[in-house]
């Protein structure tokens, strides 16, 4: 009789419980794994090589330091996949070290979120077809 009334409600409760913890350690916050892969090559390079990669910046002949966007490799050396927040790409276009680049021409919150999935896709060199 105790069983059935202390035990068993306390072994479920237990095995609830754990299971609760253990699927929340797997979980995606931002929903990240729902949207649709971004494709680098379509989607990401032409935005770098357009706001980062012009004349004096990031192109190949440029002054802008530690990255050209003239590559995949290139580009990855400031990045970190699967975290945003470790990306010195997605820390700069963010303002989080106090400047934000491009300086002159900010990218658009939209060009910013679609960076920050492609990072935490992966970062992945992906071509996607039309």
């Amino acid at each position: 009789m105790i069983l059935k009334r202390i035990v068993y409600p306390l072994m479920l409760m237990i095995v609830m419980f754990s299971l609760f913890f253990s699927s929340s350690c797997k979980h995606d916050p931002m929903g990240i794994s729902q949207l649709d892969t971004v494709c680098f090559q379509a989607q990401i390079l032409p935005i770098l090589q357009t706001s980062c990669g012009i004349a004096g910046c990031h192109d190949a002949g440029g002054e802008g330091g530690e990255f050209t966007t003239d590559s995949y490799q290139t580009i990855m050396s400031i990045v970190t996949p699967g975290s945003a927040a470790k990306s010195t790409l997605y820390q700069v276009i963010t303002a989080v070290n106090g400047q934000i680049m491009p300086p002159k021409r900010p990218l658009t919150k939209d060009q910013r979120t679609l960076i920050l999935v492609w990072i935490e896709q992966g970062a992945n060199n992906t071509t996607c077809n039309p």
